[in-house]
C-alpha cells in the first residue's frame, strides 16, 4: 500500500462548545476522517475542498450547522509584498539581533470604539505638572446651565469632566500635520534646487532617482552567523514524521517551549498536555514522505517542524506540511519571554519566504496556506493581512480575493461567495460507486481490497449511506488510489 491513502470515515460529529466564540449555546459541527496513511497529493486536494488535519484526524466544518464560518485562506507567495507594519516587524527583529536592544512600542492610552460620534472622558487630572495648555486645540466642555460641574475641589483649582469630540480633534490634527509636511517638503525641494544650481545642473532637466523596490528577502535574510550581531539566530527545518534524528534530539526542548506557550497564551493547566498528547497533536502525521521530483532539495514533501534558534536554544516552532502546491501552516508556538519580537507575524513572513524559495524548485508550489479565516473572531483576522490572500468558497471550491468577500462576511455568517446559478459547484461531484476502493475484513479476518460494487454484492447490501456520503465529499479522490477502510 506504499504511496496509497487509507482512511476511515467517521461521518458527522457535533461539539457543544466553540473555540472561536463565546456565544452561549454555540457549537461546531464537522465531517471527520481518520487517515491511517495519506498521499500528499490527496491531502492537497482535501485542503482545496476545505479539509484540515490535526494529527491523523482530518475534519471539514459544516457551516450550516456551526456558529462560526471557517474559510480556508491562502496567500500567493510569489505576489506577496510586505506591508509597512510587517516591514517594521522584520526591522525590529534585525535591530534586536544586531544591537541586543529592543525599542518597546508605544501604546495609546485610550481604546477607541468604531463610532465616529464617540467621545472619551478625561477625568481625575491631579498632577499639575501634566496640565495641558489650551493652545491650538479646541475642547468642548459638557456643561450644565453654562457652569462646569466640579469633580474635585483643590483649593482654587477645579478639575472638570471634559469630553473631546474625536472627529473634531482628529480633523484638526490631520490638517495641522498636513500643513507641516507641506512646509518641510517645500524646504527640502528648495535646498535640492539650490544644490543643483551650484553644480551647474538645470533643475528642469533633473530626474529624481527612485530607490529600488525591496522584496521580502531583502528584509528577512539577515540571520545566520553574522559575526557583527550581538545575537546568533538561525532557522532549522527538521522532518517530524517519520521522526528524524534531529527531531528526536530536540524533542524535549521543543515540548517545554510548547508547554510554556500553552500555559501563558491559552491559560492551559500544567497537567493538561502530556508528551503523548503533544505527539498526537503536533508530531504524528499520516502524510507519506516523498522526495521532490528532481531531488534538488533535501526537504521533500511531508511534515516538518520549523525551529527558530536564538543563541543556541529553541525560542519558537512552526508545524508545517510541504505539499505539491503549497506550504500549509498547521500550528505555531513560541517562548512567551520573546513575545516582544512579534514572533507570530515574523514566522508567517519566514514561511512565506520558504514558499518563495521552494517555488524556484517546484514552480507550482507557490501558495502559503494559513488554516481557517474566521471573520467574526478578531484574533483570526490577522490572516487577511498577508496580501494577496484568497478565501475558499465552501460550495463551489473556488478561490476568491479576500477583498471581494469582506462585504458579504460583514453581513453575517457567509460560506458561499459565488452565485447559485454559476454552474460551478464541485462539492457533489460523485464518482461511479463501482470504482470506490474499499478495505474490509472478511469472516476469516483477512483484509480484503475490492471495489464498492463487489463489496455490496459480497455483503448483500443495496448501498451503504456513509460510503456514498464519503464519496460525495471527496469526489474523484475516492476513486484515485484512496482506500476507504470499513471496520
Amino acid at each position: 500500500m506504499n504511496g496509497r491513502s487509507v482512511v476511515q470515515y467517521f461521518g458527522k460529529s457535533k461539539n457543544s462548545s466553540c473555540d472561536y466564540c463565546s456565544v452561549p449555546g454555540s457549537g461546531k459541527c464537522c465531517y471527520g476522517i481518520w487517515a491511517y496513511q495519506l498521499n500528499v497529493t490527496h491531502y492537497q486536494k482535501m485542503l482545496d475542498k476545505g479539509w484540515r488535519r490535526s494529527g491523523h484526524y482530518c475534519y471539514k466544518p459544516i457551516h450550516e450547522e456551526s456558529c462560526c464560518t471557517l474559510h480556508t485562506i491562502r496567500c500567493d507567495a510569489l505576489e506577496f509584498r510586505p506591508s509597512r507594519s510587517q516591514k517594521r516587524v522584520m526591522k525590529r527583529f534585525e535591530r534586536f539581533l544586531r544591537t541586543g536592544e529592543f525599542k518597546q512600542q508605544r501604546f495609546d492610552s485610550f481604546q477607541y470604539k468604531d463610532s465616529s460620534e464617540e467621545f472619551f472622558t478625561v477625568e481625575n487630572v491631579i498632577n499639575d505638572k501634566t496640565l495641558v495648555k489650551n493652545a491650538e486645540c479646541s475642547l468642548r466642555l459638557t456643561m450644565s446651565d453654562c457652569n462646569p460641574t466640579p469633580v474635585l475641589d483643590l483649593g482654587n483649582m477645579q478639575v472638570c469632566t471634559l469630553q473631546v469630540d474625536r472627529e473634531q480633534t482628529s480633523s484638526f490634527e490631520s490638517g495641522y500635520s498636513e500643513r507641516k509636511q507641506k512646509k518641510a517638503k517645500f524646504r527640502r525641494r528648495q535646498r535640492k534646487l539650490l544644490k543643483l544650481k551650484e553644480k551647474g545642473i538645470d533643475p528642469s532637466t533633473w530626474i529624481k532617482k527612485q530607490p529600488p523596490v525591496k522584496n521580502l528577502e531583502d528584509y528577512i535574510r539577515f540571520s545566520d552567523e553574522n559575526k557583527t550581531f550581538k545575537h546568533c539566530f538561525h532557522v532549522k527545518m527538521i522532518r517530524s514524521s517519520p521522526a528524524s534524528s534531529d527531531f528526536n534530539d530536540t524533542f524535549a526542548e521543543s515540548f517545554e517551549v510548547f508547554k510554556k506557550y500553552q500555559m501563558a497564551i491559552h491559560n492551559d493547566g500544567i497537567r493538561l498536555w502530556s508528551e503523548s498528547k503533544y505527539r498526537e497533536f503536533l508530531c504524528e502525521s499520516p502524510l507519506v514522505a516523498e522526495n521532490f521530483p528532481n531531488a534538488a532539495n533535501e526537504l521533500g514533501y511531508g511534515s516538518y517542524h520549523c525551529q527558530y534558534w536564538l543563541d543556541g536554544k529553541i525560542i519558537a516552532v512552526g508545524v508545517l506540511d510541504i505539499l505539491p502546491n503549497c506550504i500549509s501552516s498547521k500550528y505555531f508556538y513560541y517562548d512567551p519571554f520573546y513575545k516582544f519580537l512579534s514572533l507570530g507575524t515574523f514566522s508567517a513572513l519566514k514561511e512565506i519566504e520558504l514558499t518563495r524559495h521552494l517555488a524556484k524548485i517546484i514552480p507550482q508550489l507557490h501558495f502559503y496556506y494559513m488554516g481557517y479565516y474566521i471573520h467574526n473572531c478578531p484574533k483570526m483576522r490577522y490572516k487577511g493581512n498577508f496580501h494577496p490572500s484568497f478565501l475558499l468558497c465552501t460550495e463551489t471550491c473556488n478561490w476568491f480575493p479576500i477583498e471581494t468577500c469582506l462585504n458579504m462576511l460583514n453581513l453575517g455568517n457567509c460560506y458561499k461567495f459565488s452565485s447559485a446559478n454559476a454552474g460551478e459547484t464541485k462539492r457533489h461531484k460523485f464518482p461511479s460507486k463501482n470504482f470506490i476502493l474499499i478495505l474490509w475484513h472478511n469472516l476469516e479476518n483477512n483484509l480484503i481490497a475490492t471495489d464498492y460494487s463487489t463489496y455490496c454484492l459480497t455483503r448483500g447490501l443495496q448501498k451503504d449511506r456513509e460510503v456514498e456520503e464519503y464519496a460525495a465529499l471527496l469526489g474523484d479522490m475516492a476513486i484515485q488510489s484512496m482506500f476507504l477502510y470499513l471496520a
